[in-house]
């Protein structure tokens, strides 16, 4: 233990008024090493391990002094301690290139955390995030049913594999999407989000994707279209279109259309161009008629 506890030693910068963690003496400067002689990889070990009405965690004191502290409490009752890092680990980054991606249609010169893509699960669930999932394997997965971080936020797109290849920039995308049928067989709250793209997702393949992702409730509880907008500067997809045709689209009349029907339990969908990957539901989703063919499209599930 002493080896992982080392390796995930959690800084302690504050400790709440009249909280566990100063009855039993933890100072600011202190280290959070284990609780009950687990290792705590990040944020969601550290709640998932507190919920007990009897634990024992490992602190360093600022001395190098280490102490065990055997806490009586109740089951959800918080410690009342806050880390230097909010996460207590490193965020992961996005590793798509999307073809419509905000951060790439940024101009220079803006703050630098401005320009940082993050595709961190962790965040979609304490902040709302949207994630793709490609960064993700099977363990990561397995965790978020294990520690039950729901609702996932999942920036879908499409739900043909190699057109999601094509539109994230990234050979694993397509193969990720198994993943959604995974968090389904588990019963872990989801919502959905499509950026439309016009001539790529949109129109027919908007359609297959919708009742795709219908097929997966009441667990995928929402659905948010929105279309890409380009704001004109940066480092954006020349191929990217603009998505307020003067006539309207196919996908556009189907979706007005579709909206005197709601998804279950949700709001409108959006009808505001999106310059980015990561915007929340904002309206009724459209659901998709009940004749729309998905035969086609079994191999997203594969």
């Amino acid at each position: 233990m002493n080896e992982c506890a080392l390796k995930n030693a959690h800084r302690i910068t504050a400790v709440a008024p009249g909280s566990i963690g100063e009855e039993m003496g933890i100072e600011a400067g202190d280290a959070l090493l284990a609780i009950n002689d687990q290792e705590v990889t990040d944020i969601f070990d550290y709640r998932f391990l507190i919920q007990d009405d009897y634990i024992e965690a490992l602190v360093r004191r600022a001395d190098g002094e280490e102490w065990v502290l055997e806490i009586e409490k109740d089951f959800d009752e918080d410690l009342g301690l806050t880390f230097e890092n909010g996460l207590m680990s490193d965020y992961r980054s996005c590793s798509n290139r999307c073809l419509f991606c905000f951060i790439d249609q940024m101009p220079p010169g803006m703050r630098d955390t401005l320009y940082f893509k993050d595709d961190d699960s962790r965040l979609s669930f304490l902040q709302g995030n949207y994630i793709t999932l490609t960064n993700m394997g099977d363990r990561d997965i397995d965790r978020i049913v294990r520690l039950q971080m729901a609702p996932i936020n999942i920036s879908v797109h499409t739900t043909n594999p190699a057109l999601r290849c094509r539109m994230l920039g990234n050979r694993f995308a397509g193969e990720k999407l198994r993943y959604l049928k995974t968090l389904y067989s588990h019963q872990v709250p989801m919502n959905g989000q499509i950026v439309c793209c016009k001539g790529l997702n949109d129109g027919e393949e908007l359609r297959r994707t919708i009742a795709d992702l219908a097929a997966l409730q009441p667990w995928m509880a929402s659905l948010s279209v929105v279309p890409a907008g380009s704001p004109g500067s940066g480092r954006g997809s020349p191929s990217l279109q603009p998505s307020q045709p003067k006539k309207p689209a196919p996908s556009s009349t189907w979706q007005r259309a579709s909206r005197r029907k709601a998804w279950p339990g949700t709001a409108a969908t959006s009808s505001t161009p999106a310059t980015s990957g990561t915007s929340r539901p904002a309206g009724p989703s459209p659901r998709p008629p009940a004749t729309t063919a998905t035969s086609s499209w079994k191999t997203a599930w594969a």
